[in-house]
């Protein structure tokens, strides 16, 4: 299975076309039945896509899937959702497209939890995607269905959303590389919001290297998006050796009581090794105490739960297509659309973000929270004043068995611990997998400060580099 930049190189060559490029991924998608990574197919608009797409673009002849809440024209835009089950876009996300106009070709939209909400991608009203390496576990969440395509090569690169984890914890459990952009980097214009202050369009790709490149593509400006910002993006053109020669003198920061954790055995196992590889490569190891790491999965939750039950009050079966009913009364009708179209897992979180939010509530919860997302804010940006980036596992945990967690919320959401506080404090972060073989393993997450994607990426392939 090749990398996408190889696929670029020869196509680029004229040693491949695109539309045999294209033919040759399709020819495998067959093995989807037994993964459930996509929503909707479109073969036959990719086919008369690929005719004619820029050959001047970055990703030309790219084979891209996008995650089911990014719009994109003439496909249904479902969320995993029943409510949304019949919609159809109108329109172009930013992302795809910037995609489009770099010569990537859409191929489908892929499955995820819906409305993003979930980290096992079993919240799906599509049902579950399959683990790639081993169909009895979770892909991860919400992001699984971008996640899985990717691994089993059913597209070249995916696009997924991260709220808190939901990119790089399916990249850990689905052994893909996962990039979660500084916020802000790519324009969410087009993006179906669970939480507007919380969500990054990010990048799927079985190398570091690719999950960039559709990164940079997909990071253009806009008017479009207000919390857009700009960050210095150059090509990648330094060689995996040289990004590892660099890694010399770097600080690498670890959590102090990242030990307190709850880890399991092999995901700490991974962590200790990944740390002696580093030290052996020239970095130096510094350790960081972050005080308020043990608050954010409570923050975190008050705070994009309250933004969710905002954002989600549009979706009542009237606005978009959805859901049928005889019922008159419009308190009835209501109740009746949104308790048959949402899954009880959407549910709970828009009750539990309204209930936060009521009057006499906010302050107890939802004010002090946004208090302690600064906090957090601040204990970054005090350790990379000392460091170049952080390392930290991705997951608490490898991948679970399918229907063993999904009915317990409180363990699902302290499954978020280590991916949750970056996304508060609206930094980078990529996973990488801790081995190049094809086995379940804990998957590595470099953290760095805000707009130091590209210098986050460098390192990130330099650790790829290190555990081929």
């Amino acid at each position: 299975m090749r990398y996408l930049h190889e696929t670029l190189k020869l196509i680029k060559s004229g040693e491949l076309s695109p539309e045999e490029h294209l033919e040759d991924i399709i020819s495998g998608l067959d093995k989807d039945k037994e993964i459930n990574s996509f929503i909707t197919l479109d073969l036959d608009g990719a086919r008369e896509r690929v005719k004619n797409i820029n050959p001047s673009g970055e990703l030309y002849g790219a084979v891209v899937g996008l995650k089911d809440n990014i719009n994109y024209k003439g496909l249904k835009t479902t969320c995993a959702s029943k409510m949304l089950e019949n919609f159809e876009s109108v329109y172009n996300a930013d992302c795809a497209e910037n995609i489009e106009s770099e010569g990537g070709v859409v191929i489908g939209k892929l499955n995820m939890d819906e409305f993003a909400m979930g980290s096992s991608n079993e919240t799906s009203y599509f049902g579950p995607v399959k683990n790639p390496i081993d169909h009895t576990l979770v892909p991860g969440g919400s992001s699984g269905g971008s996640a899985a395509a990717t691994k089993m090569g059913f597209v070249d690169v995916a696009v997924g959303t991260d709220t808190g984890g939901s990119i790089r914890q399916p990249g850990s459990f689905c052994s893909v590389v996962g990039f979660k952009p500084t916020y802000g980097l790519v324009s969410r214009y087009g993006v179906t919001s669970l939480a507007n202050t919380f969500d990054s369009v990010g990048s799927f790709g079985r190398c570091v290297e690719d999950a960039y490149i559709l990164l940079r593509a997909m990071a253009k400006d806009t008017p479009n998006d207000m919390t857009k910002i700009s960050a210095d993006m150059p090509e990648m053109k330094t060689s995996i050796e040289e990004d590892i020669n660099d890694l010399k003198g770097k600080k690498i920061a670890i959590l102090s009581h990242l030990k307190d954790f709850d880890l399991a055995p092999e995901v700490k196992e991974s962590y200790d090794k990944s740390l002696k590889i580093l030290e052996k490569a020239g970095v130096e190891i510094v350790e960081a105490e972050f005080e308020h790491l043990d608050y954010a999965v409570a923050t975190y939750y008050a705070i994009i739960d309250s933004e969710a039950s905002s954002n989600l009050s549009r979706f009542d079966g009237i606005r978009y297509a959805g859901i049928k009913s005889d019922v008159k009364n419009f308190s009835d009708y209501m109740k009746e659309v949104r308790t048959a179209g949402f899954s009880d897992e959407v549910k709970r979180r828009i009750l539990l973000g309204m209930y936060i939010m009521s009057s006499d509530l906010r302050e107890t919860y939802y004010d002090k929270a946004l208090i302690i997302r600064e906090k957090i804010a601040e204990d970054y940006d005090r350790i990379f004043k000392n460091a170049d980036a952080i390392l930290t596992p991705t997951a608490t945990t490898l991948p679970f068995k399918l229907e063993s967690q999904v009915k317990n919320p409180r363990q699902m959401m302290e499954g978020d611990l280590l991916t949750v506080a970056i996304n508060l404090a609206g930094i980078p972060g990529i996973n990488v997998p801790s081995t190049s073989e094809n086995v379940i393993n804990a998957g590595m997450q470099f953290l760095g400060k805000k707009k130091s994607d590209y210098n986050l990426a460098r390192i990130a392939r330099a650790y790829e580099g290190l555990v081929k």
